[in-house]
């Protein structure tokens, strides 16, 4: 997965009942856009070093490890090791690879243009993640080719909303901009410019870091 550009935009008041006026109103506080040429600017992502899953909603272990974080050919490259094989047992997750805002928003966007990867059998995604439960992402899916919409509301008796976007173009092929767009109602869900899904139930809207992952 390589990443040439990541763009920040959002308000970081939490339960905030005014209304947006726009996706893009006077009154945001946080606007940036991220290019890899140079690195990774630590005062806007911090490469994570946590592991994940091991839970009934999310039962595969993933380990996010520094080591497959890396800028390459002005673009940032989040890698999979090939070779892995899961075991449930084990207590050490799949090497995995993410970024992540060190910046919290409640609404705004995520816009990030990349290049997925064709190896078959992995995950590539972004997200507006504040828990397992005050969550907006897409996920392409590589084993199917297949983009996935999801939003996770407030509390777990508020079931995961997820659809297939049914996306036909190839997403190896060359670079593709997404954007992940939330406001305290709906969450938008765009690609290459043209909007492709939107929720409007239980749309959470506490505060949310901006994740860019790989496992």
């Amino acid at each position: 997965m390589c990443a040439h550009s990541a763009k920040l935009q959002g308000r970081t008041i939490a339960n905030d009942v005014q209304p947006m006026l726009g996706l893009y109103s006077e009154d945001q506080v946080t606007s940036e856009t991220t290019t890899f040429e140079n690195g990774i600017d630590s005062s806007k992502w911090i490469v994570d070093t946590r592991g994940y899953g091991g839970s009934n909603d999310n039962p595969y272990l993933r380990q996010m490890d520094p080591k497959n974080v890396e800028v390459a050919d002005g673009a940032l490259k989040l890698k999979v090791p090939g070779g892995q094989t899961y075991d449930p047992k084990s207590t050490v997750g799949l090497s995995s690879a993410q970024i992540m805002s060190t910046k919290k928003i409640s609404v705004g966007s995520l816009e990030m243009t990349v290049k997925m990867s064709g190896e078959a059998g992995t995950c590539q995604c972004g997200f507006l993640y504040g828990s397992d439960n005050n969550e907006v992402d897409m996920e392409y899916l590589t084993r199917t080719n297949v983009n996935w919409a999801v939003v996770q509301g407030m509390s777990k008796d508020q079931p995961i909303q997820q659809v297939n976007l049914n996306v036909t173009t190839d997403q190896t092929d060359d670079s593709h901009t997404y954007k992940l767009v939330r406001t305290e109602s709906k969450a938008y869900f765009l690609m290459d410019g043209k909007l492709v899904n939107t929720f409007d139930k239980n749309i959470p809207t506490e505060p949310v870091q901006l994740m860019i992952a790989h496992w």
